[in-house]
């Protein structure tokens, strides 16, 4: 009789089944990592996207109540306007964007003249690490809209 033969425990075959189950579970959570980590940035920059968009909204609703006649406001297209996101721990920068804004004026019926409101389209580009040209990528675009008109005396 063989000694390993009798023997208690597991056998090669088992060892291996064993681990190469256990590899491909490692495998998928790692893929499972790395697709996190990747919505995560997308969704960061998505936010830091909003958060520029919305800024600029404020400034261009800012501005027209205080000064509708300026440049910003012509109707076209306009920019773009740099912008920059920073890491607060190093200063580095972690995003890049191109702010582009298009205005339109249109006739406010509650005031029934021309030019008494105004329609702005916001869009929000990321930029290559260069700060040349905007990515190609499509899912880290936004755009917001809103129709800036007069406030009641």
């Amino acid at each position: 009789m063989h000694l390993w033969a009798s023997s208690p425990g597991f056998g090669l075959i088992e060892v291996l089944i064993a681990t190469a189950i256990l590899t491909l579970g490692l495998l998928t959570v790692a893929q499972l990592l790395i697709a996190s980590v990747g919505a995560i940035s997308l969704a960061r920059a998505k936010d830091t996207a909003a958060t520029m968009a919305q800024n600029k909204l404020d400034t261009l609703t800012d501005l027209y109540q205080h000064h509708q006649g300026a440049h910003e406001l012509t109707p076209g297209r306009h920019g773009p306007e740099k912008a920059e996101l920073h890491n607060p721990t190093d200063g580095s920068v972690l995003n890049q964007y191109d702010i582009y804004w298009t205005v339109w004026d249109i006739k406010d019926l509650r005031h029934a003249r021309a030019g008494a409101a105004k329609q702005v389209h916001i869009e929000v580009l990321p930029t290559n690490s260069d700060g040349n040209g905007p990515l190609k990528s499509f899912n880290k675009r936004l755009a917001i809209s809103a129709i800036l008109s007069p406030q009641k005396p």
